[in-house]
Formats: structure tokens, sequence, C-alpha cells
């Protein structure tokens, strides 16, 4: 990791490899809402989740609000039944996450909420002064939010969620080259925000 937390790569995250047989048996006994599966799938994904919404929270979104909009979205049945096996289900479950979070910050943002974000409070809006589990500093955190959304995706995928380039294609329905090109990119775009904040930040 480098670069206030991020990687300058993807490597695959610890744990299983992919096989769809199983993800999709997966995905199916969670839409029958089998609560041993729901459970486990949750207690995967929540950790990762949550470092995510630490990094988008600030600006007036509470981050366990997020977490609650991600976890709604990815164990609704819709969700899970257009899980086809083309990837890793956790990969697929995480990206829909993501971007529940990234839609509700961007549904109630506004350019005050924007300004207040640049002068970072210690305690969240919500009066907890728990910190980043990921360890991203605020300036890290703001820079990250003035990114594009698809690129935003794809910086949290990577660096938070720990899922590799091909990973994060299949969910994000892009192209490996794609998405390397846009890392790289959003990786130069944060390395000038992060240059160009005051001294002491």
């Amino acid at each position: 990791m480098t670069m206030d937390g991020l990687q300058d790569g993807a490597s695959p995250p610890g744990g299983e490899s992919f096989a769809a047989d199983r993800d999709l048996r997966v995905a199916r006994a969670a839409v029958a809402r089998d609560h041993t599966v729901l459970r486990e799938l949750l207690g995967r994904l929540t950790p990762r989740l949550r470092a995510a919404a630490w990094n988008l929270g600030g600006a007036g979104h509470d981050p366990q609000d997020l977490i609650q909009e991600a976890l709604l979205r990815i164990t609704s049945v819709d969700v899970l039944e257009r899980y086809r096996g083309e990837g890793p289900l956790d990969g697929y479950l995480l990206a829909v996450g993501v971007r529940a979070m990234i839609s509700a910050t961007r549904r109630t943002r506004t350019e005050r909420e924007r300004s207040f974000l640049t002068d970072e409070p210690d305690h969240h809006a919500s009066g907890r002064d728990d910190r980043d589990p990921q360890g991203l500093s605020g300036a890290m955190r703001v820079a990250l939010l003035a990114l594009p959304e698809r690129a935003r995706s794809v910086v949290l995928l990577v660096a938070v969620g720990d899922l590799t380039y091909a990973e994060v294609a299949t969910t994000l329905g892009m192209e490996v080259g794609t998405v390397k090109s846009t890392y790289s990119r959003a990786r130069t775009t944060l390395r000038a925000a992060l240059g160009e904040q005051p001294a002491g930040r």
C-alpha cells in the first residue's frame, strides 16, 4: 500500500478461488432468505463496505447510514437474482454496495457541504469521533470525493475492497485495460490533489 493507503497494483485477495457453481448456489440460497448464508455473506462483506463508507463519509454523511444503504441493497432479492456467476459473488455484491453508497452521497451532497468538507472537523457529522478503519487521511477522502463516479468506484474496489483488476472489470462491466487505465489516472489525479493541500493538512 502506498500513497496514503492506495495500492500500486491489484493482487488477488486472500481466500478461496472463484467457483461459479458454488457462488450461484450461495446466491440462490440468499434469495431464498437462508439466514445462515446471509449471515456469512454479511460477515465477509460488512468490514469491506465499512471501510468504503468511512472513505465516502464526512460531507454531512454518516458512514453508518451509508453502510446500511449498502447492506439493504446487496441483500435485496432483485440484486441477488441478477447475479449470473460471471465473476465472484463477493465482488459483484461489493460493487453494488459501493455504487449504492456513492449514489446516496450524490443525492444529498450540496455545495455548502462540499465547502464544509474542505475544513473537515475532528468529529463526523454524527458527533462520533470514530476513525477511518482503512487509514486514509481526511485529505485523501476529500480528493476521492472529487473524482468522477466511475473512477471513484474503481479506486474503492481496488484499494479498499481489495479486488483484482479482472474482478473490478467483471463487476463494473468494463475491460481490464480500462480498469487499469482508470485506476492509474485516478491515482495521478489524487497525487496532484494531495500535492495542492496546504502544509500541515
